[in-house]
């Protein structure tokens, strides 16, 4: 080996060293944003409280002043509660608005043992619980909606109406469609970014980064598989709105969500995509005040009031030998997606396109087609790696 080759080495490990040095030091909290406070709740792991405190940071829009209904607001992931930046000055004319960062984002405590949306679900209804609001409606962006969802399973009594946007919902309509399958699609992308997090000399700048471990851990970490059996039983007025051309969450998951809640209402947004929040908020306040104005004037259908055609559809098995409506945009995220895993195995991901196939959550031709160019161009590149790069390597050491 080589005297500047080990010079090398010993630079980036004193500099791998220094990084996790200043990384130590750092806050656990990130920065607050404006109109930003923070609450201690209790740390949770697998529905248990682990003895230690973590901190919340929130956002508490008042502006209507006492007796003024309470929303929720639910980032998704990654995310933080300036994800309803736009949409606030509209809602706080007539509501009060708590909008959390959820625990491992921004202003609240980063490393966190759990960061399920079942322990962020906990820590939301420990923060509501000390700032004295026991009733509230719930609005939940993308991965926010599980949080909803569990706020739901974890006190049902408790809620006004729930509203989604672009959210997430049961596990068969998420990602891969199985819940084993997504687990290990999100097990190698945490992997991989733990490696990059933790092996590259970044001084905390890549802890705050959009895409991170944190966010990583959130979908690593949660388990979608109840969520069906709590929208079966779901007595809440609920809204959905949801995008036509949503590549991330197949607007195909707001008509599951629709037809397994007989009371609910759907705003399918034609032309929008997943980050509409941010991009057209415009579309999303008009549906949604209308609808939360009627369920303060109780002019809106609770389960025990649907129609009962609506019931007999909701009570129908989900029919999982059809492959789902998915937009091209959508399709071509998911191909694209098994294209890409192929390179790092080719064997699992076939099994995981064939079984992705029988499940009904894609057609055959489009799955085999996106694992042929995934390994085909993946032989490719190996290919010309050796060519272009493997003699040149093997001239030197240690190599040679």
């Amino acid at each position: 080996m080589t005297k500047p080759f080990l010079y090398l080495i010993l630079v980036y490990g004193v500099l791998l060293s220094a990084s996790h040095i200043v990384r130590q030091m750092a806050p656990e909290e990130g920065p607050l944003s404006a109109n930003t406070l923070r609450q201690s709740v209790p740390e949770t792991l697998n529905g248990a409280e682990t003895g230690r405190t973590i901190q919340i940071a929130y956002q508490d829009w008042n502006e209507a002043g006492q007796g003024a209904p309470v929303l929720v607001l639910l980032h998704g992931s990654p995310g933080d509660a300036n994800t309803f930046s736009a949409m606030a000055p509209s809602l706080q004319e007539h509501y009060r608005l708590i909008i959390p960062d959820l625990p491992g984002f921004r202003g609240s405590t980063h490393s966190i043992a759990d960061y399920s949306t079942a322990a962020h679900a906990h820590a939301v209804i420990a923060l509501l619980d000390s700032i004295g609001v026991q009733r509230a409606h719930l609005v939940g962006y993308s991965m926010g909606g599980g949080v909803a969802l569990d706020m739901i399973g974890d006190a049902p009594g408790r809620w006004e109406s729930l509203v989604f946007l672009s959210s997430i919902g049961v596990q068969e309509l998420e990602l891969l469609g199985d819940y084993t399958l997504n687990h290990a699609v999100h097990g190698l992308q945490l992997a991989a970014l733990w490696i990059v997090q933790e092996g590259v000399p970044h001084f905390g700048k890549m802890d705050d980064a959009w895409i991170n471990v944190a966010y990583a851990r959130n979908f690593f970490d949660t388990d979608q598989r109840p969520f069906r059996a709590i929208l079966e039983r779901l007595q809440l007025p609920m809204l959905i709105l949801h995008g036509t051309e949503d590549r991330l969450v197949p607007c195909n998951a707001a008509l599951e969500h629709h037809r397994l809640v007989p009371q609910s209402e759907l705003v399918a947004i034609e032309g929008e995509g997943h980050m509409m929040v941010f991009a057209d908020p415009g579309k999303l306040i008009a549906p949604m005040t209308a609808f939360l104005e009627k369920v303060n004037n109780g002019k809106v259908t609770v389960r025990a009031d649907a129609d009962p055609s609506r019931v007999a559809v909701a009570a129908e098995p989900y029919q999982s030998h059809q492959p789902p409506r998915r937009s091209a945009g959508s399709l071509t995220f998911l191909m694209i997606l098994l294209a890409l895993a192929t390179f790092v195995t080719e064997d699992f991901t076939c099994i995981s396109a064939g079984l992705l196939v029988a499940r009904g959550g894609m057609d055959f031709w489009a799955a085999s087609l996106a694992c042929f160019v995934g390994i085909f161009v993946g032989d490719l590149l190996l290919y010309f790696a050796g060519r272009w790069l493997g003699r040149p390597a093997l001239s030197r050491a240690p190599l040679k």
